[in-house]
């Protein structure tokens, strides 16, 4: 599911040209593997429960903030080779990125609520 987001995203950055693709496709896939350790977490959607793993949480958010350096600051464009985004390009690549995981978090909670009505 990642990949077709991902793909998604570059066919967006296309538009633009094959810098700006490259550049969605990286922070599509970088952003969406942080958020695809909230699906790793246990069976439990995170809509059921609240994350009381507070590590994972300033991971998360240590690995965006460096993930958001690389893309919208200019001294790390230049070493990541990141091109800037429009906001509308990083709007649909955060989109994208969160996306899998949203989708994951709902069939996981009907899941539950399926074998909790089972039981």
């Amino acid at each position: 599911m990642i990949a077709a987001f991902t793909l998604l995203s570059y066919h967006i950055g296309l538009k633009n040209n094959h810098y700006v693709a490259r550049t969605m496709v990286f922070g599509t896939l970088c952003l969406a593997r942080l958020f695809h350790s909230f699906n790793c977490r246990g069976t439990k959607s995170i809509f059921e429960k609240k994350i009381k793993n507070k590590a994972m949480l300033i991971s998360f958010m240590v690995g965006a903030l460096l993930l958001n350096l690389a893309l919208f600051v200019p001294f790390f464009q230049k070493i990541f080779l990141a091109f800037p985004l429009s906001s509308s390009e990083a709007a649909f690549m955060f989109v994208n990125a969160a996306l899998p995981t949203v989708i994951l978090q709902i069939i996981l909670f009907f899941r539950y609520k399926k074998r909790k009505r089972a039981r």
